[in-house]
């Protein structure tokens, strides 16, 4: 995966420079772009292939005297890249997951108290979270977009053992 932060017009020549595809916004994909980030489209996706994604608020730094783990709850943004935020409730939740597992893998994992927070949320909705997921206010508008398939793959937690890192721009799977 390749986070790509503008949303200038110059997105597909920095896929074919990366020899990589283009993701399509979800309700959007077409035949020249048929990936989007919905959980379903990317499970279509063959081994190797690139994928550049639109990023927003892609913000890293270097030179950090130790290593720092990221999860970013980001909501989304209606109406474009640039309208208003919608906080939502799954993706804190999706964040506590993630968080949750690192916790269990690395003791001495210190939590600020915003991955605190994402972490009790998902030991809230954990015993349900099929129906919690399809619930909330996302869930329901994913279901009514005939997506409710992607609700189902959301609510599976721990299907895999690789998370996302990001080397030189670029996301790459790591074990």
């Amino acid at each position: 995966m390749l986070p790509y932060r503008w949303h200038d017009g110059t997105e597909q020549e920095f896929a074919s420079s990366r020899n990589a595809l283009l993701a399509a916004p979800r309700r959007h994909p077409s035949p020249e772009h048929p990936f989007t980030l919905s959980p379903s489209s990317l499970g279509r996706l063959r081994a190797g292939t690139r994928l550049v994604l639109r990023w927003n608020a892609l913000r890293h730094s270097r030179n950090r005297p130790e290593p720092v783990i990221a999860v970013v709850a980001a909501g989304e943004r209606w109406h474009g890249a640039t309208g208003p935020l919608r906080v939502a409730v799954e993706d804190l939740v999706g964040a506590g997951a993630v968080l949750g597992a690192l916790a269990d893998f690395a003791a001495d994992l210190a939590l600020s108290p915003e991955a605190m927070a994402a972490v009790a949320a998902v030991g809230r909705a954990d015993s349900a979270l099929d129906t919690f997921l399809a619930s909330c206010t996302s869930g329901r508008e994913l279901i009514e977009r005939s997506f409710a398939v992607d609700v189902t793959i959301a609510a599976a937690l721990d299907v895999s053992d690789l998370a996302p890192v990001l080397v030189d721009d670029e996301l790459r799977a790591k074990f």
